[in-house]
């Protein structure tokens, strides 16, 4: 999985790309994401569009970065959410609790920008 971080001067925006198969993965995603929420950024965008797959373990990841941002007041978008990773997330429940924009909704101010926060993967 590669996870990209951009910054914008309104809130931050994340850019997953790949599958979330490991328990590493989902660890990753985890950190870089808490890093942003605890960072400030009000509100995060997590671009997903190109996000193929997400495990259980990386399905266990969002639900502590949904607590974690609620307690931190930092609401989070999880945009652009393909049509399996969709699946997945509405067989499990998760996506009832997730801020969702579809396809063609919103997802920041500048997804085409340049990385400036990290990437991992």
């Amino acid at each position: 999985m590669h996870i990209e971080v951009t910054g914008m001067a309104a809130g931050q925006e994340v850019s997953l790309r790949g599958a979330c198969r490991t328990p590493a993965d989902a660890r990753d995603l985890q950190q870089l994401i808490s890093r942003n929420i605890f960072g400030g950024a009000k509100p995060l965008w997590i671009d997903c569009e190109r996000l193929t797959y997400i495990s259980y373990a990386g399905q266990q990841a969002v639900f502590r970065l949904e607590q974690q941002a609620r307690a931190a007041r930092v609401p989070i978008y999880w945009c652009k959410l393909s049509g399996l990773v969709g699946e997945q997330l509405a067989a499990s429940g998760l996506y009832l609790l997730l801020r969702s924009l579809p396809g063609g909704g919103f997802c920041g101010a500048g997804f085409s920008s340049a990385a400036s926060g990290g990437r991992v993967g």
